[in-house]
């Protein structure tokens, strides 16, 4: 009987934090965060490096990028350009794209027509799960540059 008693408040225990583990109230300690993060995604299109970009070029394309996504913007001088959201990329990919690593998809975003004479730099920020206060799971930051 004094097993039972034990045994039952231990399991009783292990359920209250168990659920409070998973759980955004922070009446029981903050959520933990995922240990594990991804790589950022990669830079398709326009490929990084490349020059003469045609202005109405339309489109961003990455690889990688996580489940949780993230936003692209595209910064040149004084000017700050924000990407769409994330779909799927045309198939086949562009003319002068890079080519994507093994099993990764692509994922477009529209663009409004760029300046001319421009160098532009391709920065990605990882999403943030939901109701959490955890760093994106993805990083973020410059993913390469291109010239109009």
């Amino acid at each position: 009987m004094f097993f039972l008693r034990i045994f039952s408040t231990a399991l009783a225990s292990l359920a209250i934090a168990l659920s409070t583990a998973c759980s955004n109230d922070s009446t029981f300690g903050p959520t933990p965060c995922p240990a594990i993060l991804q790589a950022p995604p990669t830079l398709l299109y326009p490929k990084p490096g490349a020059a003469a970009v045609p202005i109405n070029v339309g489109v961003v394309i990455l690889s990688n990028v996580g489940p949780l996504g993230g936003s692209v913007t595209l910064t040149t001088a004084g000017s700050t350009v924000a990407a769409g959201s994330f779909g799927p990329a045309p198939s086949p990919l562009p003319s002068g794209a890079a080519t994507p690593q093994p099993g990764a998809t692509a994922q477009a975003a529209s663009i409004p027509t760029l300046f001319a004479n421009s160098s532009y730099s391709v920065n990605f920020t990882g999403n943030t799960g939901n109701g959490t206060s955890c760093p994106p799971l993805q990083s973020g930051g410059t993913l390469g540059t291109f010239s109009t």
